[in-house]
């Protein structure tokens, strides 16, 4: 990766080494959720080892760490970032995959959707996304979970 940046307005960016860019993934951010209560620079690893791949990572930070509080809103991010990118993939890692999916929702059918990640993801019914569509058809889901992370809860 090139460089974290953080921003006062609430986010993360880590962009890609310019030899790691493709035709394929240039102009594609990768916007992250975060579960509840976990620090943002958590997510670094996860953020460096997707900008070998050519994609910037953007991670969500919030007030006490917790995805939904104002004034953290990911349609912010992406239309303030759509000069810059024009794909967009979302992530969510447990809480957070909650509001991911809320907001693939709200994204579906108007920007250049092109995936959703979810990591520790607990879906309910009412954030299905086997109906959307991306900016070429379908939308790719991915769900990753782990069995032996030895995340320890108090």
């Amino acid at each position: 990766f090139r460089s974290f940046r953080r921003k006062s307005r609430g986010w993360l960016l880590c962009e890609p080494r310019e030899r790691f860019l493709t035709p394929a993934t240039s102009g594609t951010l990768f916007v992250l959720y975060c579960g509840a209560k976990l620090d943002p620079t958590h997510y670094t690893m996860l953020a460096r080892e997707v900008a070998k791949h050519g994609i910037s990572t953007l991670i969500l930070q919030s007030p006490l760490n917790i995805c939904f509080i104002p004034p953290v809103n990911a349609k912010d991010v992406i239309d303030s970032m759509s000069p810059t990118f024009s794909r967009f993939i979302l992530g969510g890692h447990s809480l957070g995959s909650q509001f991911c999916c809320k907001f693939a929702h709200n994204l579906s059918g108007k920007t250049e959707l092109a995936g959703v990640v979810l990591f520790g993801a607990f879906v309910t019914p009412r954030n299905n996304l086997s109906q959307l569509r991306g900016g070429d058809g379908s939308l790719p889901v991915a769900m990753v979970n782990a069995s032996r992370d030895q995340l320890v809860l108090s």
